[in-house]
């Protein structure tokens, strides 16, 4: 009688143990879908960034007599108008990490297919001497869904391409050499990216970072290894070992 007893009383203890546990967990599942709040797919995400990148270009001005034409002279010897005509300016554009609204140099990108997709921001000081100095981040910023995109200066009239990763680096070459096609990566991460198939033949202009010369080599190698994965004659463009080509665009 009394093992019955205690057999019981344990069938009961165990039955309001698992009432208590299956009661916390039909709490903590209806927390969680209490807290769910509306979807905000990428694709909407990246459609408003790029609708910000256009509203921003087309309130951007020509860069004649502004200090974008200071800053591309000081530092790519940019003067030719024609040149100088694939960027833009704006007085007061925001850098988000600072929450600072300042000048900028603006350029257009667009994808293989010719589509806009974005801008790319390099935010100036207010002289044009040089790059803003900004406390966090970076003074160059792209907006849009840029990755896998370039600054398309010329597009490519024959089977070759030449890439950089810089836009100054891109608006100086493309003056000095007209007869080459020259785009844009924006970074060295970039500069896998896809290119047409009309391109046989590409060129990667492998500047150094003085920041972190490894991490960039490793990704120039990185852009070889894709081109040459799409059937592309690559070529690597390096300046002296005791240069860089910001060396050349300065004349230093």
């Amino acid at each position: 009688m009394t093992r019955a007893l205690f057999a019981m009383n344990n069938c009961a203890q165990n039955d309001s143990q698992t009432k208590d546990f299956l009661f916390e967990r039909h709490k903590a599942i209806r927390h969680v879908l209490a807290s769910a709040r509306p979807a905000w797919p990428e694709d909407i995400s990246r459609r408003s960034k790029i609708l910000k990148a256009r509203e921003i270009w087309d309130g951007s001005r020509d860069p004649y007599g502004t200090i974008v034409e200071v800053y591309l002279y000081k530092h790519a010897a940019v003067t030719a108008r024609d040149i100088l005509s694939r960027v833009r300016f704006n007085l007061c554009v925001l850098h988000e990490p600072t929450g600072m609204l300042l000048p900028a140099m603006i350029a257009p990108v667009y994808d293989i297919e010719g589509k806009f997709v974005g801008i790319h921001r390099t935010y100036l000081e207010s002289d044009g001497s040089g790059l803003a100095k900004v406390s966090n981040g970076s003074a160059q910023r792209m907006l849009g869904d840029c990755f896998g995109s370039y600054i398309q200066l010329k597009w490519p009239t024959d089977s070759r391409l030449v890439v950089t990763k810089s836009v100054e680096m891109a608006l100086s070459i493309q003056q000095f050499c007209p007869e080459l096609s020259v785009w844009s990566a924006m970074s060295f991460g970039n500069m896998k990216a896809p290119l047409p198939p009309s391109v046989k033949e590409v060129t990667l202009c492998a500047d150094g970072d003085a920041e972190n010369p490894a991490n960039a080599a490793k990704m120039v190698i990185d852009a070889t290894r894709e081109h040459l994965k799409n059937k592309l004659r690559v070529l690597i463009a390096r300046p002296t070992s005791a240069m860089e080509f910001g060396d050349l665009l300065r004349g230093e």
